[in-house]
C-alpha cells in the first residue's frame, strides 16, 4: 500500500467531531517501525481511526539518537515507554478506548464516567510485554492538536502508518517543560538536526 493509499485511511472520515486533515500532506521520514510492539500499538490505533502524535523519548528518538525509557528525574528505565498525545474531542476519547481496550485494557470504568477529553489523561502498564503507554490531551508548549497535526511528521510500513509530532513543536515542547532532561534531549536534537536551531550567538 502506498503512503497516500494508506493516509487516506484517516482522511476520508467526516463526523462532525473528526480531525479532517486534508489541508497539506505530512513529512514522510524513515523510522524502524520493526519491533512488534511499535506495530501492535500503532495498528490497533489506526484501525480504531484514533487522531494522535507520537511525542516524548519515543519522538526523541525517532528525530535524534535513540535512548532509553527515563523518569521525570532523568532516571533510566528498562520499561518501554510511549507517550501519545490524543486530540482532545469526545468522539477520539472513545475511539481511543476501543484501542486501548483491543490492546488488552479493561477500560469499562472510563466508559461508565463522565468524560472530560480536554483533562482526561490515561496511563497504562503492560507488564507482561514490559512497555508502558501514556495519552495525554495536551502538551505543555500552548498550541492546538490541530495545528500540531498540520506540523507532523508521517511514516509508513506495509500499510501500518504513525504520526510523529513535528520537530519544531517537540523541541518547542521540550524547552517549556524545562527538565534536565528535556535538555538532554534539546542536544540530542540539536547534534542530529542542526538546521532546526538558530546559529549560535558570535
Amino acid at each position: 500500500m502506498s503512503s497516500k493509499n494508506a493516509l487516506s485511511i484517516s482522511l476520508k472520515r467526516a463526523s462532525s467531531d473528526t480531525l479532517l486533515l486534508l489541508a497539506k500532506p505530512p513529512r514522510a521520514r524513515k523510522y524502524h517501525m520493526g519491533y512488534s510492539t511499535d506495530i501492535k500499538i500503532f495498528s490497533t490505533l489506526q484501525k480504531y481511526d484514533v487522531d494522535y502524535l507520537i511525542i516524548g523519548g519515543t519522538a526523541v528518538s525517532f528525530y535524534g539518537e535513540y535512548r532509553k525509557s527515563r523518569l521525570a528525574n532523568g532516571q533510566v528505565v528498562e520499561t518501554a515507554d510511549y507517550d501519545f498525545w490524543y486530540n482532545p474531542n469526545l468522539g477520539n476519547y472513545y475511539r481511543l478506548l476501543s484501542a486501548v481496550e483491543e490492546l488488552g485494557k479493561d477500560v469499562a470504568r472510563y466508559r461508565d464516567e463522565t468524560p472530560d477529553p480536554k483533562k482526561d489523561v490515561f496511563k497504562f502498564e503492560f507488564e507482561e510485554e514490559n512497555y508502558t503507554i501514556d495519552f495525554l490531551p495536551h502538551i505543555m508548549v500552548p498550541i492546538s492538536f490541530r495545528e500540531a497535526f498540520e506540523r507532523r511528521t508521517m511514516v509508513e510500513r506495509d500499510g501500518i502508518v504513525a504520526y510523529f509530532i513535528g520537530l519544531d513543536d517537540l523541541i518547542n515542547d521540550k524547552q517549556a517543560l524545562g527538565r534536565q532532561k528535556d535538555f538532554d534531549d534539546i542536544d540530542n536534537l540539536r547534534k542530529h538536526n542542526p538546521d532546526s536551531f538558530p546559529p549560535p550567538h558570535p
